[in-house]
């Protein structure tokens, strides 16, 4: 990786041991162009060593010291996005500055909007309302503990609804009870998939005693 350096530049490690380059230069353009090119060899690098997931941040390019440690913290931001989003690939801040924050009055209808089309609609449409949250959570910027929080929310939702509606069983995969730590959204989804099709299953098994019930009742 040092290869690429200029002199004066540096590469250090942080308090969580991540890796941070320091680049300087006149031209800006150039100096983005060059963290780009460093960030690549930095995945090829890892790749070799068979470390494929990994996730790189580039900073604002800054031309004072005052304004580093914002430069810093940008990087840091970007990289804590690319990871809540599952991706191995380079992101800037300025890729990410853009995108709004999750509104939690939002995310809160589309939960409800979950609960009701497990009661009412159906696999088919429970599934696409899960998959409705997790597009709109690609869509917002979030960092690491925001991911977490959010996932919580929906796991309590869904257990909420289990609880309420009785469907807990003995011989479910109680693994699936457990919050668990998701480290991204495509691992969350998966997990949320699981539990969805458990809970359909159930509603499924449910309604089928109902009617084998009145039928025998009849009889």
């Amino acid at each position: 990786i040092k290869t690429g350096f200029e002199d004066g530049e540096e590469l250090i490690s942080n308090r969580t041991e991540d890796f941070v380059i320091l680049l300087q230069g006149d031209n800006r353009g150039s100096l983005k162009h060059r963290s780009r090119t460093l960030a690549e060899k930095t995945y090829m690098y890892a790749s070799r060593v068979g470390r494929d997931q990994i996730s790189t941040g580039c900073g604002e390019v800054v031309d004072n010291l005052t304004l580093l440690p914002g430069s810093y913290r940008g990087a840091c931001n970007a990289v804590d996005y690319s990871r809540v989003l599952g991706l191995s690939q380079i992101l800037s801040i300025e890729e990410v500055r853009d995108r709004k924050k999750i509104a939690t009055e939002r995310f809160s209808e589309l939960t409800a909007d979950l609960s009701n089309q497990l009661k009412f609609g159906g696999r088919s449409l429970s599934s696409m309302a899960l998959e409705n949250i997790f597009i709109y959570l690609e869509k917002h910027l979030l960092s690491v503990l925001e991911a977490s929080f959010y996932f919580t929310r929906l796991h309590l939702v869904l257990l909420n609804f289990i609880q309420e509606m009785e469907l807990f069983s003995e011989s479910d995969d109680t693994s699936l009870y457990q919050p668990g730590n998701p480290e991204s959204i495509g691992q969350a989804r998966v997990f949320f998939a699981r539990l969805l099709d458990l809970i359909e299953d159930r509603i499924e098994a449910h309604r089928y005693d109902a009617v084998r019930s009145r039928i025998e009742k009849e009889i």
